[in-house]
Protein backbone atom coordinates (compact mmCIF):
# COMPACT_ATOMS: atom_id res chain seq x y z
CA UNK A 1 0.00 0.00 0.00
CA UNK A 2 1.86 3.25 -1.13
CA UNK A 3 1.21 6.72 0.16
CA UNK A 4 -1.75 7.95 -1.60
CA UNK A 5 -3.83 4.89 -0.84
CA UNK A 6 -3.18 5.59 2.69
CA UNK A 7 -3.98 9.17 2.28
CA UNK A 8 -7.54 8.30 0.69
CA UNK A 9 -8.46 5.61 2.96
CA UNK A 10 -7.86 8.75 5.75
CA UNK A 11 -10.04 11.57 3.62
CA UNK A 12 -12.63 9.70 1.26
CA UNK A 13 -15.62 8.20 2.05
CA UNK A 14 -16.32 4.86 0.62
CA UNK A 15 -18.50 6.12 -2.12
CA UNK A 16 -15.91 8.54 -3.51
CA UNK A 17 -13.55 6.12 -3.76
CA UNK A 18 -16.38 3.79 -4.88
CA UNK A 19 -17.09 6.31 -7.98
CA UNK A 20 -12.97 6.95 -8.86
CA UNK A 21 -12.43 3.33 -9.43
CA UNK A 22 -16.07 2.56 -10.92
CA UNK A 23 -14.98 4.19 -13.88
CA UNK A 24 -12.33 1.91 -15.28
CA UNK A 25 -14.76 -0.95 -14.51
CA UNK A 26 -16.87 0.87 -16.98
CA UNK A 27 -14.19 1.86 -19.72
CA UNK A 28 -13.62 -2.65 -19.64
CA UNK A 29 -17.06 -3.35 -19.58
CA UNK A 30 -18.91 -2.30 -22.99
CA UNK A 31 -19.22 -0.09 -25.72
CA UNK A 32 -18.95 3.57 -24.61
CA UNK A 33 -20.79 6.50 -25.54
CA UNK A 34 -20.73 10.07 -25.79
CA UNK A 35 -22.39 10.30 -22.61
CA UNK A 36 -19.96 8.38 -20.84
CA UNK A 37 -17.42 10.30 -22.21
CA UNK A 38 -19.68 13.64 -21.20
CA UNK A 39 -20.13 12.15 -17.68
CA UNK A 40 -16.26 11.76 -16.67
CA UNK A 41 -15.46 15.15 -18.37
CA UNK A 42 -17.90 16.82 -15.93
CA UNK A 43 -16.67 14.43 -13.13
CA UNK A 44 -13.50 15.87 -13.97
CA UNK A 45 -14.35 19.59 -13.53
CA UNK A 46 -15.77 18.98 -10.14
CA UNK A 47 -12.46 17.78 -9.02
CA UNK A 48 -10.57 20.48 -10.45
CA UNK A 49 -12.71 22.76 -8.60
CA UNK A 50 -12.21 21.12 -5.50
CA UNK A 51 -7.94 21.03 -6.55
CA UNK A 52 -8.55 24.81 -6.45
CA UNK A 53 -10.50 24.93 -3.35
CA UNK A 54 -8.51 23.12 -1.19
CA UNK A 55 -5.41 24.64 -3.01
CA UNK A 56 -6.96 28.50 -1.89
CA UNK A 57 -7.74 26.61 1.72
CA UNK A 58 -3.97 25.68 2.04
CA UNK A 59 -2.55 29.34 1.16
CA UNK A 60 -4.91 31.08 3.35
CA UNK A 61 -3.91 29.04 6.46
CA UNK A 62 0.13 29.21 5.24
CA UNK A 63 -0.35 33.10 5.47
CA UNK A 64 -1.94 33.23 8.67
CA UNK A 65 0.15 30.68 10.08
CA UNK A 66 3.35 32.56 8.72
CA UNK A 67 1.72 36.07 10.44
CA UNK A 68 1.32 33.91 13.82
CA UNK A 69 3.46 34.50 16.90
CA UNK A 70 2.22 32.89 19.82
CA UNK A 71 4.38 29.29 20.04
CA UNK A 72 0.89 27.59 21.12
CA UNK A 73 -1.41 28.84 18.69
CA UNK A 74 1.68 28.06 15.83
CA UNK A 75 1.50 24.41 17.01
CA UNK A 76 -2.71 24.17 16.65
CA UNK A 77 -2.04 25.95 13.49
CA UNK A 78 0.39 23.22 12.37
CA UNK A 79 -2.04 20.53 13.00
CA UNK A 80 -4.37 22.26 11.01
CA UNK A 81 -2.11 22.75 8.17
CA UNK A 82 -1.41 19.09 7.91
CA UNK A 83 -4.89 17.91 8.02
CA UNK A 84 -5.49 21.06 5.13
CA UNK A 85 -2.84 19.28 3.16
CA UNK A 86 -3.84 16.13 3.37
CA UNK A 87 -7.20 16.95 1.69
CA UNK A 88 -5.32 19.12 -0.88
CA UNK A 89 -3.38 15.65 -1.67
CA UNK A 90 -6.27 13.41 -1.83
CA UNK A 91 -8.15 15.22 -3.96
CA UNK A 92 -4.94 16.37 -5.89
CA UNK A 93 -4.82 12.33 -6.17
CA UNK A 94 -8.44 11.63 -7.11
CA UNK A 95 -8.28 14.58 -9.92
CA UNK A 96 -5.10 12.94 -11.53
CA UNK A 97 -6.94 9.28 -10.82
CA UNK A 98 -10.31 10.79 -12.86
CA UNK A 99 -7.99 12.74 -15.38
CA UNK A 100 -6.32 9.41 -16.56
CA UNK A 101 -9.27 7.37 -16.70
CA UNK A 102 -11.12 10.51 -19.13
CA UNK A 103 -8.51 10.55 -21.20
CA UNK A 104 -8.36 6.41 -21.60
CA UNK A 105 -12.54 6.75 -22.51
CA UNK A 106 -12.04 9.56 -24.68
CA UNK A 107 -9.63 7.57 -26.63
CA UNK A 108 -11.69 4.22 -26.46
CA UNK A 109 -14.40 6.35 -27.72
CA UNK A 110 -12.69 7.66 -30.96
CA UNK A 111 -11.26 4.70 -31.45
CA UNK A 112 -14.62 3.41 -31.57
CA UNK A 113 -16.15 5.62 -33.69
CA UNK A 114 -13.26 5.46 -36.49
CA UNK A 115 -14.09 1.70 -36.85
CA UNK A 116 -17.72 2.80 -37.27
Amino acid sequence: MDMIDILMQRTANDSEKTAIYSFTDMVNSRELQYFDVKLITDRRQDFCKQVKTDISNYRAWKASFLLERDAMERQLKAREGARKLLALLASLYAYREVHGQMVEMQNQYLRSVQRG
